[in-house]
């Protein structure tokens, strides 16, 4: 199972190299990374600047890019499964997901 998942890992970052050095700075937007996941059903999501989000349902081939606010400062993803995720922010901020991000509830921790 571990091999397996390494495996899945490796892939997904073999593919997103040439997203990251720029090979595909026409057809994939332009992101300032500060997390990226990939989910056991293998879509990769990257949480960019700005309140962007990056999806991939295809590891890697194609990009779908989702902005939510650009006053949110996001700081980590991660999913615990191909529908549940949780994307935690600055200030307390924490977007919670249950289908997959279609649609997302926004929640504020208690910062002080």
């Amino acid at each position: 199972m571990m091999k397996v998942l390494i495996l899945a890992a490796l892939t997904v970052l073999v593919r997103l190299l040439p997203f990251v050095s720029g090979a595909f700075a026409a057809q994939v937007p332009k992101c300032w990374l500060q997390d990226g996941v990939l989910t056991p059903g293998r879509s990769a999501w990257l949480a960019c600047d700005g309140g962007r989000l990056l999806v991939s349902r295809d590891e890697g081939a194609t990009w779908q890019e989702r902005a939510l606010n650009p006053e949110w400062k996001f700081r980590s993803i991660g999913f615990i499964d191909d529908r549940r995720g949780l994307l935690a922010g600055d200030e307390g901020l924490l977007l919670a997901t249950s289908d997959g991000g279609e649609r997302s509830e926004e929640h504020r921790l208690n910062s002080s």
